[in-house]
């Protein structure tokens, strides 16, 4: 009795634990479930990988493009023909310019960093993860980071000396000037196009509602944090900006999805050819007179 009575507990607490398991997931890493809750044992940062969407919802990068693609437009139209949409281009960079004038040192010192996020910063993680995806052999992320990523600054310095807006100019500056054109902006591309990426990789890695909507909280407010510092050290107008985060979202809905369809065809196996049925039934009714003709033929040979 005593025995039977510790095998009972036993059984009873074995049935009140959760139960574990291991799942391999989709890229290589194993997923530990417990109840409702799931757990992934190789973290944000282990494998890497585009979750290939894009690829599975073309619709999706046809939308960043059409969208991206008439927002720029509309704006590059009034540039050229000084339409209504610049009406508030030089009264802002008026008074932002004299914020910033009469702002504390470290404010001006932050608004100055989101250059270098928008720029040198991209360059490191760009680096980093480019040396990342090239020893694990991820050409399609390689691609899209060199591509996407990449090709947005070539499609900036197009762009800008196609339109060859001039900068803001003030009597007293509050840091270096530019003097390359800046219509776009291309920092404000470069930000739509890597921080975005960063996000599309990194966001079905997040198993919660929370963890996701932190990650693209967090890559809004680096993006506009970096498109409002550009106006606020007199490098930029707003249309410049919103040009430059349309042209990004253009480019990255175009770039990216083209270049995952390019690479799950060639991942994807040839077809095997199958035969109707009608033709194998047909196969079927040949088959013992061919062995016949056989059979004959060796008769006579």
């Amino acid at each position: 009795m005593r025995d039977s009575s510790i095998v009972g507990k036993a059984a009873n607490s074995a049935r009140d634990q959760p139960a574990f398991r291991a799942v391999q997931s989709d890229h290589g890493s194993s997923t530990i479930t417990a109840g409702t809750t799931s757990i992934q044992s190789g973290g944000m940062f282990h494998h890497i990988r585009s979750p290939g969407k894009l690829a599975q919802y073309p619709i999706i990068g046809l939308a960043m493009l059409v969208f991206g693609g008439l927002i720029f437009g509309v704006i590059a139209y009034s540039v050229v023909t000084h339409g209504p949409f610049l009406a508030w281009d030089v009264p802002l960079a008026n008074s932002l310019h004299t914020m910033a004038l009469n702002s504390p040192g470290w404010v001006n010192g932050v608004m100055i960093a989101g250059y270098y996020v928008g720029g040198q910063l991209i360059a490191v993680i760009g680096l980093v993860l480019g040396i990342y995806f090239l020893r694990k052999r991820c050409w399609r992320e390689l691609t899209m980071l060199a591509v996407g990523a990449g090709g947005s600054g070539l499609l900036f310095r197009l762009t800008s000396n196609i339109f060859d807006r001039p900068r803001p100019v003030f009597e007293s500056e509050i840091w270096k000037i530019h003097v390359i054109p800046g219509f776009p902006s291309g920092h404000a591309s470069a930000v739509v196009a890597f921080y975005g990426l960063l996000a599309y990789f990194f966001v079905p890695k997040i198993s919660s509602r929370l963890g996701k909507a932190t990650m693209i909280a967090g890559t809004l407010i680096i993006a506009l944090y970096v498109g409002f510092s550009r106006i606020f050290v007199g490098h930029h107008f707003l249309t410049d900006l919103v040009a430059g985060y349309a042209m990004g979202i253009a480019w990255s809905g175009l770039a990216y999805t083209l270049i995952e369809l390019i690479f799950r065809n060639k991942a994807e196996p040839a077809p095997i050819p199958q035969r109707l049925p009608n033709d194998l039934a047909a196969s079927g009714r040949d088959l013992p007179a061919r062995q016949n003709a056989g059979v004959d033929g060796l008769a006579h040979a």
